[in-house]
Formats: structure tokens, sequence, C-alpha cells
């Protein structure tokens, strides 16, 4: 195939096709050709982009569409031990993504929740789960994203807190995700050109501003230490913030705004601000 790449091509329009009039098929031959497509697919010598042609309406309405991606998709975790990593990136470069699997569905059950089922019918649970996953992810960059917006438009913090509550109930988010959510939102900054000196001052201003707001969803010394982790995580990313001491400065000012309180930091000191140390001794030693 590789000295002769047009006999994929050739390969290619054939399962074509077999997949254009797949729905004449008996359930057995059905059966075959996923198999043997995946064969194919695994051995590089057909494109995936093949599998576009599940898309068609007339696949589609005949139901041969899901019934043959699900068998497709059963053989191919199968074979590889039930991960879906692989299957993710083929899915993707097939362009067959969530959204285009649901539109496989018959019109009276196109809805998440039925291909959902139909999923796990078939024994891909974790397809289900890598999808809840993916699905719960933009959620939370919604809701960060979101919040940076009221910031820019100055709303003031119990307006956000309210609007953020909201979107918490709406979508099941458990506290510790809406705090992450919140404080990616104030800690934000899509301006890549600005100073290290200017991201510090923006970042020290928005907490002093809504500090209101972290207080609100930051209650309790377990939530208190995972908010100064966030933080450690987030100026640790950045070296020269982190060398300019803005961590410090970024606790200290959340203590006299009452959101974290002495014990908080005390505990994340005896147990987690080792890693902090090692970062700053690793970036001096860079540096030098």
């Amino acid at each position: 195939m590789r000295r002769k790449p047009f006999l994929r091509t050739r390969l290619d329009n054939v399962m074509t096709k077999l997949l254009l009039c797949g729905s004449v098929f008996s359930e057995k031959e059905r059966t075959n050709l996923a198999k043997a497509t995946v064969l194919l697919i695994q051995r590089n010598m057909i494109t995936v982009t093949v599998l576009q042609k599940l898309s068609t309406k007339a696949c589609v309405e005949s139901g041969f569409s899901l019934n043959f991606f699900m068998t497709m998709i059963s053989e191919y975790t199968s074979d590889s031990n039930g991960e879906v990593d692989k299957l993710l990136v083929l899915l993707k470069n097939a362009k067959l993504d969530q959204d285009a699997l649901l539109e496989m569905m018959p019109p009276k059950d196109r809805s998440q929740e039925a291909l959902n089922a139909k999923l796990t019918e078939h024994g891909l649970e974790k397809l289900v789960e890598q999808y809840e996953k993916k699905k719960k992810q933009g959620t939370l960059v919604e809701l960060a994203e979101g919040v940076k917006e009221r910031i820019d438009d100055k709303i003031p913090p119990a307006e956000i807190h309210q609007w953020v509550l909201g979107q918490a109930e709406v979508s099941s988010l458990n506290d510790k995700e809406v705090l992450h959510c919140v404080w990616d939102g104030i800690a934000k900054d899509e301006d890549a050109s600005r100073k290290a000196h200017q991201k510090r001052a923006l970042l020290l201003s928005n907490i002093n501003t809504y500090s209101p707001l972290l207080e609100e969803v930051c209650e309790g010394d377990m939530m208190e230490q995972d908010l100064i982790i966030r933080i450690q995580n987030f100026i640790a990313a950045d070296m020269e913030m982190l060398n300019s001491g803005t961590f410090r400065d970024a606790v200290n000012l959340l203590y006299r705004k009452d959101v974290l309180s002495e014990e908080a930091i005390h505990t994340w000191y005896r147990y987690v601000s080792g890693t902090m140390e090692r970062i700053l001794r690793r970036s001096r030693t860079i540096n030098s």
C-alpha cells in the first residue's frame, strides 16, 4: 500500500460502495463487513474518512448506520482490550464526533440519553464515560469563561455569584468544580502581550475586587486548601510571576479578605508547600 497508494484509493472506493448499499445485506453479512472494516483500518489499508458515508440520509433512515457503527466499534474495542483512546482518535480523524453519532440515531430517539443507552447496550460504557467527561469539561470551560466575561463587564460579585449558582444547578456541578471555575475566571488573562508586572497587578486587582465572590464559593477548611493549591498551580505555570512573589501576595490578600483562614494556610504549609519550594529552587537554578 505504501509503495502503491493508488491501491488504497481504489479500496476506499470499493468500501464506500459497500457501505452505501450495506442496508441490503443480511445481518451476518453486515457483521462480517463491520469486522472487515476494522481490520482494514487497523492495517492502514483504507482511510478512516470512508466511515463518513455512514452519515448519509439513506443509511441513517434505514437504521444501517447505527447498527453497523455499533458493531464496528465493539469489534475495535475488543481487539484493543477495551481501550477507547485509540477509538476516539479514529473517530476524530473520521470526523465522527459525538454530535455526528447522535445524528445516526432515529429521529424519534435522537437524544444523548438514547445514544448513551445504545452504546452501553453494546458494551461501550467506557466510550460513554469519555463522552460524559468531555461534556463536563466543556461545561466547566464555559462557566469559567462566563465568569471572566462578567468580570470584564464589571458585574458586581453578588450578581456573578447568583449566575454561577444557577449554572451549577443546571449542570449538576459540585462545590469544588464551582470553586475552580470561579478562580479560573478571576485569574484568566487572554492578553498574551502583558508584561509580568502587569499580569501580577491585574491578578491582585481582580482578587481584591472579587474576593467576596470567592468567599461565597469557598467555605470550609478543605475548600480553602483546595483554593490555595489551585492558586499555586496557576502561578507556578508562570516563572516570572512565581519569582515576583505573586503567590505570597495573593494568599496574603485572600487572608486579609477573610477568604482564607490561618488554619488552612498552616495546613497547606505543613503538607503541600514543599512543591512550591522545589519549583522555586528549579527556577533559580535555570535562571542562574
